[in-house]
């Protein structure tokens, strides 16, 4: 089964807001597109400002996303991403 992987997905692991399907740590064919990346770190960035998770749950998040990237297949961002976005 192929599954796409958006921000706001990676984003609620961290903060627990809404409902999830399973992270699984065999999905080898979860995608994302590059502008994820940078879209969940801003996400990271703004929670960790905004105090919304202590630093222990900041740390974590941090070593989570390395864990949910290396375990996804990244797409170029091109004009068909971004035509489905």
């Amino acid at each position: 089964m192929n599954f796409y992987v958006d921000s706001s997905y990676i984003v609620r692991l961290f903060t627990g807001d809404g409902p999830l399907i399973p992270y699984r740590d065999d999905w080898s064919e979860a995608y994302a597109s590059v502008l994820v990346r940078v879209e969940v770190r801003r996400a990271l960035h703004r929670i960790t400002i905004d105090g919304s998770l202590d630093t222990r749950d900041i740390e974590r998040a941090w070593i989570d996303l390395a864990r949910v990237e290396a375990g996804v297949q990244w797409l170029p961002l091109g004009d068909d991403i971004l035509t489905f976005a």
